[in-house]
């Protein structure tokens, strides 16, 4: 069971981690345990693996024996030849623009494209294309196209960190954005919609591709949501096939929400249209485009099969503080599920969050944590954070004690695991964004999820997003986190006060009734955590110690006290109590 994967080998018989071999040729995976081997199954047949930093991913034999062989991804993903402005006059003194009516491309389009061609010494046809590329909207390099269907040979950068093909044209835009499957399309699909604007009254939709194949796109269209997010439409038309459609349903998962429609066309890609002489085809297609609706239904002869992954939960883990909560849930929380923490005032939340945020940091590599900071700058989470992580407060240090300590060596190196993944990714976005409107927030959020990548994101606390809101107004906020969880595959963590008692005080244990904010919240969850401290109590013990309660347990029932967390002040470190207590006697005595 080894097989060879971009230059690697992977034994793929038993379970382990070990180096990605698209990550290393990439310059990454410096402690080699990218990829996660899966071992076997019950029947004896290899689970596949995956990468956690770049998701390259073996598939298991179960579903190759289900969907058939895979071709690898095709992905032209690399940095060309040396490429400068020298090189580039060169370029254009060796080339041409004059498109000679090759693949019926009039020359005033590809020439507004920055387009230009080599042609051949023995019969002056087209020998080669020379796409540009941008980054920054300034020229990064050209991808080639020797004829028929050649990409070897690029200057410069051509990969996923350049812009989309076509983008430096339509730099400020609104209207509708059309992405196809390639360069040659941009040119083909922009020459018909433009004659098709007979009278000009309106703007020529603009157009755009990816630079690194249809199969990648998603990528590259990934890290440019905010040049996406300024149309009012966007409509993706790959081709029409089996992988064309696959690469729409990847697309349209990270544009911006509401935006997305699917264009199905009559012939196989825009080209393919222009040279039959079927424009209007096309622009009846276009016009014809569907809004984008996710995938959610399932045939009564998938449910079995989607019951038995139900079984199989993934789990994000607790940290070693919250042990008997984590042993009641099952093991942590559940992948993909809301989860919901409530706590009264001063209960000692920052200490949890920070407790929380370092151990997921560290201890889960395939989640990317995005944290929606309501109370603390970025700055001061960080340093709560921090705190926890070097297990010192750092706030109680004077001010030149503090940089010295945070410049030791040691120090900063230690810090880099909280901060840095093994592969130089980021742990964690922060957005502290508190002044903004929920409109304004729910943009930003969608910018972390979408383009950042997030996969688990802590509200900390959603009590202060509801500010001013009408219940109805909370609602749709709750609905809102749902919606994007089921939509996106995140994990929301939320965290909230509970509302004060009619005397004015915290009062009573918490319920799930106390959750401030629409009810709706605390039913959407599936599992509710309750956090109560007595910061009033004489002995310094209690006064330290926070009792943990499961409100809400869907997928595995049992709910009610979940132990205790004890704050050790001179670490600013949480602990599990009943293991603190055994091993520090001392506190017997309060």
């Amino acid at each position: 069971m080894i097989i060879e994967r971009h230059g690697v080998d992977i034994d793929l018989s038993y379970e382990h981690k070990q180096v990605c071999g698209r990550c290393q040729k990439e310059g990454r995976d410096r402690s080699k345990n990218n990829l996660h081997v899966y071992g076997l199954d019950s029947d004896g047949r290899h689970r596949g693996a995956k990468c956690f930093a770049c998701y390259y991913t073996v598939p298991s034999e179960a579903w190759l024996e289900e969907h058939g062989e895979v071709q690898e991804e095709e992905e032209y993903d690399y940095v060309g030849s040396h490429f400068d402005a020298e090189v580039n006059k060169k370029i254009k003194a060796d080339t041409g623009i004059e498109t000679k009516g090759y693949r019926g491309i009039r020359t005033d389009i590809s020439k507004w494209f920055g387009v230009r061609y080599q042609y051949s010494q023995e019969d002056g046809s087209i020998a080669s294309t020379f796409y540009p590329t941008t980054k920054g909207y300034e020229i990064a390099g050209y991808k080639v196209r020797k004829h028929p269907k050649d990409f070897a040979g690029p200057y410069g950068e051509t990969g996923k960190d350049c812009e989309l093909f076509g983008q430096f044209r339509f730099k400020v835009a609104s209207g509708t954005c059309l992405i196809v499957g390639g360069e040659l399309d941009v040119l083909s699909a922009y020459q018909m919609l433009d004659d098709n604007q007979k009278n000009k009254q309106y703007a020529t939709p603009a157009v755009v591709s990816s630079t690194i194949g249809e199969t990648a796109a998603y990528k590259q269209i990934q890290a440019q949501y905010a040049f996406f997010n300024q149309f009012k439409k966007i409509i993706i038309a790959m081709d029409s096939d089996k992988a064309g459609e696959d690469a729409a349903a990847k697309i349209a998962k990270v544009l911006p929400r509401g935006k997305v429609y699917l264009m199905t066309q009559k012939h196989k890609d825009p080209n393919k249209a222009l040279v039959d002489g079927r424009e209007q085809d096309f622009i009846n297609d276009f016009w014809s485009a569907k809004p984008y609706t996710p995938a959610g239904v399932y045939a009564s002869t998938e449910l079995y099969k989607a019951a038995v992954e139900r079984m199989d939960l993934k789990m994000i883990s607790l940290p070693p503080f919250m042990g008997t909560a984590a042993n009641m849930l099952g093991g942590g929380l559940v992948k993909k599920e809301m989860a919901v923490i409530l706590a009264k005032t001063s209960i000692g939340k920052t200490t949890l969050i920070s407790g929380l945020c370092a151990h997921w940091a560290k201890n889960e590599p395939e989640e990317v944590l995005g944290i929606l900071s309501l109370e603390a700058d970025a700055g001061k989470f960080s340093l709560n954070m921090l705190s926890y992580h070097l297990q010192t407060p750092l706030h109680r240090l004077t001010k030149e004690t503090r940089h010295e300590f945070l410049g030791r060596p040691d120090i900063e190196e230690a810090s880099k695991q909280l901060y840095v993944k093994p592969d130089g990714t980021p742990t964690m976005y922060v957005c502290d964004d508190r002044g903004a409107s929920w409109e304004q927030v729910k943009e930003k959020l969608l910018e972390m999820i979408i383009n950042m990548g997030i996969t688990l994101l802590v509200v900390d606390p959603y009590s202060d997003l509801l500010s001013g809101m009408s219940v109805a107004e909370q609602e749709e906020v709750a609905t809102w986190f749902k919606k994007a969880m089921k939509e996106y595959g995140i994990t929301p963590i939320i965290v909230s006060h509970v509302r004060k008692s009619q005397n004015g005080a915290n009062a009573g244990a918490i319920t799930e009734d106390d959750a401030q904010g629409s009810s709706f919240l605390v039913k959407a969850s599936g599992q509710t955590i309750a956090l109560e401290r007595d910061k009033q109590s004489e002995s310094p013990i209690e006064r330290n110690r926070t009792y943990v309660t499961i409100l809400k347990n869907r997928d595995f029932g049992e709910t009610g006290p979940a132990g205790s967390m004890y704050y050790e002040q001179k670490t600013a470190n949480l602990h599990d109590f009943e293991q603190f207590a055994a091993t520090h006697p001392e506190l017997g005595d309060f």
